[in-house]
This record gives C-alpha cells, sequence and structure tokens, in this order.
C-alpha cells in the first residue's frame, strides 16, 4: 500500500473541487460563498448541508457529519483513505506515488488484470444477446430474469467454443502469461484455451465497480454446475461480496445489509426491488468479509439457504458479523428453499414482511438449539438448555442478556432463576486464578482483590497522554495503520485525551469536524516519531491494560468494603471474569514482546 507524504495529499486536494465531488452526490445550491443541500448521511427535508469550496471542507448542521474530500469519498464510497486519496489522484492525472519499484511493477500487474477482466467481460456481454446465447436468454427468462435486469448486472455467456475469449484477448493485445494468470485460460497440450465455455456469466466486481473475476452457470451438460475465476493478485473470494457494487448505495441508505450466498439470490431479490443483498459467492463467509460489509452497514440479515449447510453457515456468520460490531439478525426460510426460489415465488410486500420480521441473532440460535434437540425428552431438553447457556453467556449487555434468560426458559418450560444461574456460572467458570505451583483454583477467601496482582512490567505501564499522542501522529502520516487499531480493538472510548478521543472516532467513522481538524492540524505539526509501529501499539495496549487492570481493582475492593460480595454474586463473576481475560491479553503482549527482543529504534515497520 502507498504511504503518502503531506505534499502529495495535499497536491491532490489543490486539484480536487470538492464542489464538483459532492454535486456529483448531492444536490447543491450556491448560498453565497458556500453551497447547501440536503444531507447525503441523514434524512432531512430542509438543507443543512453546507460545502466551503474556499476551504475545501463539507459540514451538517444536522447530523454533525464534516470533514475534507477525503473523508467525503470515505463516507459515500465505503472507501479507507489510501483508497479514496488514490481515486482523487486519479481523476487528477496524478501519479501514486509507490514504496518501491516491486510495489510499482506489481500495481501495474493489477491494473492490467483489471483492464483485462473488463475486455472479457465486454465480450461475454455481447455474446449472450447473439444468436450464439440463445438458450443462455431462455434459461434466465425462465429464471425471472429479464432483458433489463440481464443488463443491470452485465451478465454474459461464454460460447461453446474452445478458444474464443482467448483469441479475442489476445487481439486486443493481451499476452497469454496474463490470461492465464487471470484464471480466463487454461494451458493444454495443444495451447490455450478458455476456462468458461457454454455458460452463463456473472462479473464479479469489488466495491468500486472493478472486474475482479467472473462466475459461470453450466446451462449444458458441463461440470460443476458453477465455477469461478481461479484466484489471482485481484480476486480472493475470501475477500470479496458479489453484487456490493450496485447495491452499496441502498445499503448505506438503510443501514442494513442483506446476506446471501449465491448469485441469483441477490439477482432475484433485486428484481422485486429488494436492492440492498450481497452475497458471499458460495463460498465461507469470513472475517474479511465482514469488515468489508462493516464499511456501509451497521446492521446484518442473514437470509441463507434453508437446509442444514445454511444453517451452519449463518451460525457461522452471526460470530463474524458481531465480532466486526454489526448487529445480526437472521431470516429463516424452510428446508429446501434458498433466496433465489423464495423471492421468485412471493411478491415484494410478502418479501418486506419476511425481512421486517427477522429473527435477532440469540432468539435464532436459541430457536436452533430448541429445534435440534427433542425438548420433549427429558435429556433432550437437557442438551439444548446446555447449547442456549452458551449462546446466552455470550450476550454482554446485562439486561439483553436477562431479557433473553427469561424467553429461553419460558420457550424451554424451565425455571428461570436456575438457568440465570447456569449462565452465570458458565460467565465466570472458563477463567481461574493461577496458583504459580502447576495447579489452578477458583478466586475466593476474604480478599478477592488482594489476590489479584497487576502483572503489567514496569516498562509497559500506562504511560498516559504521550503515548495517545504518538499512535494518532503516526495514523494521520500512515492512513493504513488505523485498520490495525481497529482490529486489535482499540476503542475511542480507550483515549483519556478529549481532543484525540474525539479525533480517533472521527477517523474511524470516515467524518470529520473543526474540532478534529484542529487537533490533527497540531498532530501535524510534531515532528513523525521514530522507532517502530509495532512497539507503539504495545505501549498503548499496555496502557489500556492497566487502566482496566486498575478499576476493576478498584471496583473489588468498593464491593468488599460495603459487603456486596453476597448480595452481588453474579456481577462477582463477571468481575473476576473480564479482571483474568485482561490478564491473558497482558500474559500475550509481554511473552510477544520478550520474544521479539530489541530491535533499532530506527525500524518503522
Amino acid at each position: 500500500m502507498a504511504q503518502f507524504s503531506d505534499e502529495w495529499l495535499e497536491k491532490v486536494k489543490g486539484a480536487s473541487d470538492i464542489v464538483d465531488i459532492v454535486g456529483a452526490k448531492v444536490d447543491l445550491k450556491q448560498t453565497g460563498k458556500n453551497y447547501t443541500g440536503l444531507c447525503p448521511f441523514h434524512n432531512e427535508k430542509t438543507p443543512s448541508f453546507s460545502v466551503n469550496p474556499e476551504k475545501q471542507f463539507f459540514y451538517c448542521f444536522g447530523c454533525g457529519a464534516g470533514g475534507n474530500i477525503f473523508n467525503f469519498l470515505m463516507r459515500t464510497e465505503g472507501l479507507t483513505f489510501p483508497e479514496a486519496a488514490e481515486t482523487l489522484a486519479a481523476r487528477a492525472g496524478i501519479e501514486v506515488p509507490q514504496r518501491s519499484a516491486e510495489d510499482t511493477q506489481r500495481q501495474q500487474e493489477r491494473d492490467s488484470l483489471y483492464r483485462l477482466n473488463h475486455k472479457a467481460a465486454e465480450f461475454f456481454y455481447r455474446t449472450l444477446r447473439t444468436a450464439e446465447g440463445k438458450a443462455a436468454r431462455q434459461y434466465l427468462a425462465g429464471r425471472g430474469i429479464h432483458k433489463e435486469l440481464a443488463r443491470r448486472f452485465f451478465l454474459g455467456y461464454a460460447p461453446d467454443q474452445w478458444d474464443a475469449l482467448t483469441e479475442y484477448l489476445r487481439q486486443q493485445g493481451f499476452r497469454d502469461q496474463l490470461l492465464v494468470q487471470a484464471g480466463l485460460s487454461l494451458q493444454g497440450e495443444r495451447g490455450l484455451y478458455d476456462r468458461f465455455r457454454q455458460r452463463i456469466i456473472f462479473p464479479i466486481c469489488d466495491h468500486q465497480g472493478r472486474f475482479l473475476g467472473f462466475g459461470g452457470r453450466s446451462v449444458g451438460q458441463g461440470t460443476p454446475k458453477y465455477l469461478n475465476s481461479s484466484e489471482s493478485p485481484i480476486f480472493r473470494k475470501a475477500q470479496a461480496l458479489y453484487g456490493l457494487n450496485w447495491s452499496k448505495d441502498a445499503i448505506k441508505d438503510k443501514g442494513t445489509a442483506i446476506l446471501v450466498e449465491g448469485y441469483t439470490d441477490c439477482i432475484s431479490l433485486a428484481a422485486k426491488g429488494i436492492d440492498y443483498a450481497t452475497a458471499s459467492l458460495g463460498t465461507a463467509f469470513t472475517a474479511d468479509h465482514a469488515r468489508l460489509l462493516q464499511r456501509f452497514a451497521g446492521r446484518a440479515i442473514l437470509a441463507f439457504d434453508g437446509d442444514t449447510a445454511g444453517q451452519k453457515a449463518a451460525v457461522r456468520s452471526i460470530h463474524l458479523l458481531r465480532q466486526n460490531g454489526l448487529e445480526v439478525f437472521v431470516a429463516p426460510l424452510e428446508a429446501g428453499v434458498d433466496p433465489d426460489t423464495f423471492a421468485r415465488q412471493s411478491d415484494p410486500e410478502h418479501l418486506q414482511l419476511w425481512l421486517e420480521t427477522a429473527l435477532p441473532w440469540p432468539e435464532y440460535l436459541i430457536r436452533q438449539a430448541m429445534q435440534l434437540h427433542d425438548i420433549q425428552n427429558r435429556e433432550g431438553k437437557l442438551r439444548a438448555t446446555q447449547e442456549i447457556v452458551g449462546v446466552l453467556a455470550t450476550i454482554s449487555e446485562a439486561v439483553r442478556r436477562d431479557e433473553y434468560v427469561q424467553f429461553a426458559a419460558d420457550a424451554l418450560g424451565v425455571d428461570a432463576a436456575a438457568l440465570r444461574s447456569d449462565v452465570a456460572q458458565r460467565v465466570s467458570s472458563r477463567p481461574v486464578h493461577s496458583r504459580g505451583d502447576g495447579r489452578r483454583s477458583a478466586v475466593g477467601g476474604s480478599s478477592a482483590a488482594a489476590k489479584l496482582q497487576p502483572t503489567v512490567p514496569r516498562t509497559l505501564r500506562d504511560q498516559g497522554e504521550s503515548v495517545e499522542r504518538d499512535v494518532l501522529r503516526r495514523v494521520l502520516r500512515q492512513p493504513e495503520l488505523l485498520d490495525e487499531l481497529r482490529r486489535e480493538g482499540i476503542l475511542p472510548r480507550h483515549f483519556q485525551n478529549d481532543d484525540y478521543r474525539h479525533l480517533y472516532a472521527l477517523l474511524l467513522d470516515g467524518s470529520w469536524d473543526l474540532q478534529g481538524e484542529k487537533a490533527a492540524q497540531d498532530l501535524f505539526q510534531l515532528e513523525t516519531p521514530q522507532g517502530r509501529w509495532r512497539e507503539y501499539l504495545d505501549h498503548m495496549q499496555a496502557t489500556i491494560f492497566s487502566r482496566e487492570l486498575a478499576k476493576i481493582e478498584e471496583n473489588l475492593s468498593s464491593m468488599e468494603k460495603n459487603k456486596e460480595r453476597v448480595t452481588a454474586k453474579d456481577t462477582l463473576f463477571q468481575m473476576v471474569y473480564s479482571y483474568f481475560s485482561v490478564r491473558k491479553k497482558v500474559f500475550h503482549l509481554v511473552r510477544r514482546i520478550k520474544d521479539e527482543g530489541p530491535r533499532g529504534r530506527g525500524e518503522s515497520k
């Protein structure tokens, strides 16, 4: 990934007109020196969104969204900061700086693959609309995919010929090596031949609309029924979501994404007006998929196939989506039914009701456990209860957990107090106190707080504001580091300095305001921190751990002084569980630092 200097970023900003960029999304009217319009980030009837062309700055007085031209693209297009910067640079004809000759060559290779796939997509698109594509058109019509819908999703057809696409791309000037690398051609004994033959073609694009690869559905006797492009430097199935380039605007507007498993699921839902769906290419949903989806929505509805495989996929996906901060619901289907079939057999009102009544993830998992086991049988009920206890123990909010404890108790026909006790025990039973003699025992005795000693080494103890300042200074100069902070679970509340906390929240949200701009300007005036990024990140985590441990110890001591241990047993269990969770993180942090050993302070990675 390119590392951008302040000078280069200023050059890109200077060559870009924020009025033109914003005006492509918002109907702007000039009011004095500024331009105003309806805010694209929240619903409003009276314009409160303002663009200042002199300062190249936007701000909404209704919702508080604001920032520069980079922030606007990040929020409206779901781009990272480097992607936004490169997009603006391309518009202005400014060359993107590369770190090395190898990076330059790698980027040129990626650009060639994008162009190659675009040409291939055009070939497939035209072929579908010729005499050779008649059978494919009839098949699509039988699946309810009419001409307009096929155009919208740029569907195509690979003819039943040995090397039609290969020869076409050669005529366009592309090398054989690139055709093989893209997975469009295969090497045979007599030369290259087409990977896709006699198949309906579904182009797979990234969220910026660049062609990454293709999926092909056989309309003859060819096997397998579905075939994807092989993976390449630009195509990773574990990182790409089908249809996101077409659905991202609707997803952002609704704040919700429907997640399905296949191409036709997306298309059939779109045919009925449900245009905020995206698919995981028929492969397992991954953490990368969840992180990508999180850029566009805060809420996900899982609409997987109604078979056993679909139910298992839903369980895995719930975990990954929750880890990445999305609110998760499940719209279940009957066994043997997939979203494609269900959409084609339902009217738009029925589909909308199905989505509106999607189950919150705890309720879905509770119902799944009850269906899996015969709760009319005593042993079946006990097995279902144990699974449900595991689900309930993962709900972090106490009120929400208690609500679902009551729901599950009613559904199972068990005592709510007994179920609540089992859940509390499950929450508290995993982490235990290490005695240091190889044995393990539960925390107990007359003074729990006295037994909980901080394990953060003195060299990594709380360094306060300086740690926060150094981390943000590095992030402002290397915006790609923000993703690493996000993956490490560092949140705005972990910053004690008010300005730094506010700035970090803006960076995560892709928004901007005057307070954030002032804080960033102050940090930019300081010299770039020297040393390894990992070192700064470790110190930031150590600071957070130290604060968390101190807070828990203070609360435990307070409970003991007020003699609340018996009446607040569940609370004590939760606090001890939290304490040992933090201690475990500290242990791994310290071990990693020791394993790495001392390194040169001049290293930046």
